[in-house]
């Protein structure tokens, strides 16, 4: 009996799974994807359509009514990618003003600004018809920041065996920038940004007749530029250049043979330049990118990373960013950095994005932002966050915090002539803030 029983749930279950499995033909397809799209039923169309996908139907009416399902429910990402898939199988499809429209919608709620103008170009019917308008951005944003709490002075004290023992570390930090973003040809993106820092520094210095803290200020001017070039809707690749120069007056040796101390004039220029790689697929971008620079020293500092946004519900209502690069400046090991963003949406018209960034930071490029880390300290790692408030079309609002962990060296010269370096933990807190103008 408990034999017969085995057979027949046996049967059972094939038969279900026989059901399940069943291939479905190309009638079928076009028959339910078509009800459901009249049906405004968008929920069962991804479903069925994805099943569809699996078995091999891939063809213009199945990737219209995709991408026009996955618009109405929010996913933009996707709702681009099937609608350039039914593009690439029909061209004539542009031609539908309905079809236009979402497709166009699509891509500029993505945030693949010049995916769409790259189809249809600036013209003003383009922007009337889609009741949108962009060119690009402007960004006006300052940051000031403070150590937290203050480095005791017995950590600066020279050991018994030091000719002379000197910590140069940042006090304080007050920064100020603009940055553009948008388009400038059909193909073509570019990224400028230009930023002016005060770094208030503080030395601790030892010899063998004054044990002196002072106080000294550093300039520093960086100018990063990043032409972007689309070849088609999902890659790009961007080439960028960048400098800056430090100057102001430092304290400490300024004679080797005595060991005198003193001011004595500082400046600095580095360089910087890079390329990236990125690839969109559906609601993710992928990018591989390697910097070249010197940062102030002779030997030159090579820097490789790989980078993943992902976009789950197919919006920027959630994101996420990642990125894993190895920076090697010509002294020691090769430095693993680890670099996460998270940004969601709170309200309407409100979003919080958290940063990280953990590993030996001092002389880093964030190719993705266009944006170089030049800082005295070497860094542990940061976390920050960022509100941003939409005011109108036009303008966004962003205020933040930023929480360091830094570390700076005590140089010491023993009587032996023995090169001596010691690690002093400190933290910094910044605040920072600002407006971006969409126009």
């Amino acid at each position: 009996m408990r034999f017969i029983l085995i057979i027949v749930f046996s049967f059972i279950i094939g038969v279900i799974v026989s059901n399940a499995q069943e291939d479905i033909n190309f009638k079928t397809v076009e028959s339910k994807s078509l009800s459901y799209y009249y049906a405004s039923s968008w929920d069962s169309l991804i479903i069925f359509g994805k099943e569809a996908e699996k078995q091999g139907f891939d063809y213009y009416y199945l990737n219209y009514r995709l991408g026009v399902a996955y618009y109405y429910t929010s996913n933009f990402f996707m709702s681009s990618f099937y609608l350039n898939k039914a593009y690439k199988q029909n061209k004539s499809a542009i031609l539908d003003s309905f079809f236009k429209e979402k497709y166009f919608l699509s891509l500029l709620y993505s945030k693949q600004n010049m995916a769409a103008y790259n189809l249809w170009g600036v013209a003003d019917t383009i922007e009337n018809f889609a009741g949108i308008n962009y060119k690009g951005n402007l960004y006006f944003f300052g940051l000031y920041g403070n150590m937290v709490p203050l480095i005791e002075s017995n950590k600066f004290r020279a050991n018994d065996n030091s000719l002379i023992s000197q910590t140069n570390y940042e006090n304080s930090i007050g920064l100020a920038g603009i940055m553009y973003s948008g388009l400038i040809t059909k193909n073509i993106e570019l990224d400028f940004n230009y930023n002016y820092a005060k770094l208030q520094m503080i030395t601790a210095v030892e010899n063998s007749n004054v044990f002196e803290i002072r106080r000294f200020t550093l300039r520093q001017n960086a100018v990063n530029i990043k032409p972007k070039y689309w070849f088609d809707r999902t890659n790009n690749i961007s080439i960028a250049g960048g400098f800056s120069k430090v100057n102001g007056k430092t304290y400490g040796v300024v004679d080797s043979l005595d060991m005198s101390l003193g001011y004595a004039n500082f400046s600095t220029i580095s360089f910087m330049g890079g390329m990236q790689y990125e690839h969109v697929y559906k609601n993710s971008i992928w990018g591989l990118s390697g910097v070249v620079s010197n940062f102030g020293k002779s030997d030159l500092q090579l820097q490789a990373g790989a980078s993943f946004s992902w976009f789950p519900k197919g919006n920027i209502d959630f994101y996420s960013i990642t990125q894993l690069h190895a920076f090697h400046d010509g002294i020691g090991s090769l430095r693993p950095i680890f670099y996460q963003k998270v940004g969601l949406k709170l309200i309407p018209k409100l979003w919080l994005e958290v940063i990280g960034i953990y590993g030996d930071v001092k002389n880093f490029t964030l190719l993705s932002n266009n944006y170089s880390y030049e800082i005295p300290n070497h860094t542990h790692g940061l976390v920050g966050s960022k509100f941003i408030y939409v005011l109108n079309k036009h303008i966004n609002l962003f205020l933040g915090a930023q929480y360091f962990w830094k570390y700076t060296e005590k140089e010491e010269i023993s009587y032996s002539n023995i090169y001596d370096l010691e690690k002093i933990n400190y933290q910094q807190i910044n605040v920072l803030g600002g407006l971006q103008w969409k126009f």
